[in-house]
């Protein structure tokens, strides 16, 4: 019972989040997707150059910034 009231507000939050880009042309939804896209490239500084995570979760951004103190400790 749980289990199903959260599958409910999990879909109801979703679609309440997703309403905005229903009303908006195709174009639109492409440069929202792209931006948000954007946001989730971490840089991480190595030496001689720079590591580029597509980094989805905090988790994943957490490992990218791990793999720069790991690299740093290293040379």
């Amino acid at each position: 019972m749980l289990k199903r009231l959260r599958t409910i507000t999990r879909s109801t939050t979703r679609r309440l989040a997703m309403a905005p880009l229903r009303v908006v042309g195709k174009r639109m939804r492409a440069e929202a997707l792209e931006q948000l896209s954007n946001t989730m490239v971490t840089d991480t500084p190595i030496p001689g150059g720079v590591l580029r995570f597509f980094a989805l979760t905090p988790l994943l951004q957490d490992r990218a910034a791990s793999t720069r103190m790991a690299v740093f400790r290293l040379s």
